[in-house]
């Protein structure tokens, strides 16, 4: 096979490809057993393993915004300040480690 005039030929021009063989492009088969899980265990509201793996895009991004909440939710809870009367002669004591008592 002779090359037009004036056109390159690359070593790749000649490399024949199986197009049958097994690839994870955009027209595959293969599917996650999770989404397969999830396909046969919605009770028909999930078609399809694209639905499944959109329901667990949604799933996930979900908890992750749910645990922010609880987290931002919790560090902004304050505990009541409250005032302790010592008597006289003791004194507070407070351990690093331990809670707080009279000497």
């Amino acid at each position: 096979m002779e090359p037009e005039r004036g056109k390159m030929i690359f070593e790749s021009d000649h490399i024949h490809t199986d197009h049958h063989a097994s690839h994870y492009g955009h027209h595959h088969h293969y599917s996650s057993k999770l989404a397969e899980f999830v396909v046969r265990s919605s009770g028909g509201l999930i078609k399809s393993n694209t639905q499944a793996a959109y329901f667990m895009f949604g799933f996930a991004v979900l908890f992750f915004v749910a645990s922010f909440f609880f987290f931002y939710w919790s560090s902004g809870v304050s505990q009541e300040k409250v005032e302790v009367q010592i008597p006289e002669g003791k004194t507070l004591i407070r351990p690093y480690n331990a809670p707080p008592y009279l000497q």
